[in-house]
């Protein structure tokens, strides 16, 4: 084909082809070899023409109209875009990297042709682009041309970019689902860690595993499972994390240091919370199959049964027989450092402790929670303390007429399985008496403070206990 411009001069072709975008000039040029001079030479004249080429040719991941920009001069590092869309001025200088983000192979050939992360700002641009943006795909190629170094907090920010997606999956719509988890699995494989805490940013420290089960239910009611879970879950626990490490880890700092707590970072844990307001079990299920065990000697505020107990609504004694069944336990545990025994080991002490003591008695779940607690032998060697601490206290219940019935009532059922035999050491006759002296002490008096269930104790010990001082 001629050159239909050979004839014309420049000024007369200049105006013609200022018609056209600087993109539709180079797809003209494309089709007729004979004008690629006339048309490089406009190309090269007309002002931003190479930058528009370029930036197209980025988003587009056009190789052939990149290579076509370069070879007239266009920076392979940088593109000087408009600011406001429809206005030719002002512009901001964008890595090349950063407009080209969505192919890959495009990322891996502009730094073949010599784009980089300099200068600073270029870098911040192209890490706000991976890590904020949730461009996984963009992070090997720049790893794979780039020094690692140049990527500062690398491991950070990929657990945090982690965490984000797994937001975002669970926030989007069914049919986006796939798309968002394969984002997941993507930061996975770039080595982002499902079990890292995320201290800084959030008030409450969660492991982007906990995260996931915590707030993977379905907007519509809280207490049903999100379909989205299960897969969700199952690719965090692909990359094989030791789900015990933590709640091992958090027990001993808060011996040795007194640290708080922060009992849903624990991917345990926030399963037994989960099967709480649930009441699913597939969660849990996929964690034992992955290593979690429900017997570790940890802190009591991370026992399961103690956490199972919190967070139910209801008294359900499928999640507790579940529990049981894979080694939960009530029994205490004892541990012991250089200011001797801790003692706060004991489950149905937390229990006593976050319920309000004896007042808990008029709630029929925890009620039964705390039935269930001394039937399964919570307070095995240690029933006279409990009764001399926890239970004998009077409460403001004690008080109202309307709700002393139903205490004294509950009571003495809790005391009648308090006193059985299991819960007392070798040492039971002369634990039972030193309390019933005590009862029988307050008894002659007019204190206020005096307990409403030491009748029901003196009623129970007194067949029992055969005083060695006259007290009666």
């Amino acid at each position: 084909m001629k050159n239909p411009f050979t004839k014309l001069p420049n000024e007369i072709i200049d105006e013609i082809l200022n018609h056209l975008t600087p993109v539709e000039v180079w797809k003209f040029q494309r089709y007729n070899k004979c004008i690629e001079q006339t048309l490089d030479h406009h190309l090269l004249t007309r002002r931003h023409a190479l930058n528009a080429l370029m930036e197209w040719a980025c988003q587009q991941g056009n190789l052939q109209a990149v290579e076509k920009a370069v070879s007239l001069g266009a920076s392979p590092n940088l593109v000087d875009v408009v600011i406001v869309p429809g206005h030719s001025e002002p512009r901001r200088s964008t890595s090349t990297i950063v407009l080209a983000s969505d192919h890959p192979d495009l990322v891996n050939h502009l730094f073949c042709l010599g784009a980089n992360l300099q200068p600073d700002y270029v870098y911040h641009q192209v890490h706000q682009e991976i890590f904020s943006g949730q461009r996984p795909q963009l992070l090997r190629p720049c790893l794979n041309h780039c020094t690692e170094d140049q990527f500062t907090n690398l491991p950070v920010d990929l657990d945090q970019s982690l965490r984000d997606q797994i937001g975002h999956t669970i926030r989007v719509t069914l049919r986006e689902v796939p798309a968002a988890i394969d984002k997941v699995k993507c930061w996975l494989e770039l080595g982002a860690d499902p079990m890292a805490l995320h201290e800084k940013r959030y008030e409450t420290p969660l492991s982007s595993l906990s995260f996931a089960i915590l707030v993977s239910r379905t907007v519509v009611h809280w207490y049903r499972m999100s379909p989205r879970i299960v897969p969700l879950t199952e690719l965090l626990l692909s990359t094989k994390p030791d789900l015990n490490a933590m709640a091992h880890d958090m027990t001993l700092k808060s011996l040795k240091w007194g640290r708080t707590i922060h009992m849903t970072a624990c991917p345990i844990v926030a399963s037994v919370i989960h099967m709480a307001r649930t009441m699913s079990t597939e969660i849990m299920e996929l964690l034992l199959e992955a290593g979690a065990k429900l017997d570790l000697p940890v802190h009591v505020e991370l026992n399961p049964l103690v956490v199972y107990a919190k967070f139910s609504s209801i008294y359900d004694t499928t999640g507790y027989d579940f529990l049981f069944r894979h080694g939960a336990s009530v029994l205490p545990r004892w541990y012991s450092d250089e200011r001797g025994l801790y003692q706060g080991a004991t489950p149905i002490y937390e229990l006593w402790r976050v319920w309000g003591g004896r007042i808990c008695l008029l709630h029929g779940a925890k009620f039964e929670t705390i039935k269930l607690f001394i039937e399964r032998h919570a307070l095995q060697n240690i029933a006279v303390q409990f009764i001399r601490q926890r239970f004998r206290p009077r409460v403001e219940a004690d008080d109202d007429l309307k709700d002393r019935v139903i205490m004294m009532e509950r009571s003495r059922i809790i005391l009648q399985l308090i006193l059985q035999d299991i819960n007392f050491k070798t040492t039971m006759a002369e634990e039972m008496e030193g309390l019933l002296k005590e009862v029988l002490q307050w008894e002659r008096t007019n204190s206020p403070l005096k307990s409403i269930i030491d009748p029901i104790l003196k009623d129970l010990l007194m067949p029992h206990v055969k005083l060695t001082t006259p007290e009666q």
